[in-house]
């Protein structure tokens, strides 16, 4: 019936592995591994529910770990992702549904201590946003409303002392 089915390697112009994996009826099962030109491994893809759920581990060129998450519909982001530098050190975690940031995201430091929280609806900044000098110090806080600052927003000197504050309408 021209669909897909069992062990595929698939090669590129250069006669250089693109990916490698099972399929059932056109669709992915299982385990996929996907590669850079240079053969090094891209990513490492789980897929469930007929292909239309993959638990994705992402990597670097240099094979340090880049990204983890769950996708659906095999392109859309959900639930949470972290993200990982070059080096495999934690930079980021973000949660989306449906392909959006949704929930809390979280940016870190290069010694994993927490830089800044925030709330997102829809890909847009919306609720209260901390950023921290060294994960416990403020740096600043505020609110957003729909992607824009609102309201009062403070900011700090490492000491804890506020240094200014300020209002915001949009």
């Amino acid at each position: 019936k021209g669909q897909k089915q069992g062990y595929w390697e698939k090669k590129d112009a250069n006669n250089k592995r693109v990916y490698e994996g099972e399929f059932k009826d056109d669709k992915p099962v299982g385990k996929f591994k996907y590669y850079y030109p240079n053969d090094s491994l891209r990513a490492i893809m789980q897929f469930k529910d007929v292909g239309n759920i993959a638990y994705a581990k992402l990597f670097h060129p240099n094979g340090k770990r880049m990204a983890e998450g769950k996708y659906i519909n095999r392109e859309t982001k959900d639930s949470i992702w972290t993200y990982y530098d070059e080096s495999g050190v934690l930079i980021s975690k973000d949660n989306f549904r449906k392909g959006k940031k949704n929930g809390k995201c979280y940016v870190y430091l290069p010694d994993g201590e927490l830089s800044e929280e925030r709330n997102f609806k829809d890909d847009l900044e919306d609720g209260e946003f901390k950023v921290y000098f060294d994960g416990f110090h403020l740096k600043s806080k505020g609110q957003s409303v729909n992607g824009k600052m609102e309201g009062r927003i403070c900011y700090y000197y490492p000491n804890g002392v506020e240094v200014a504050a300020g209002y915001y309408k949009n």
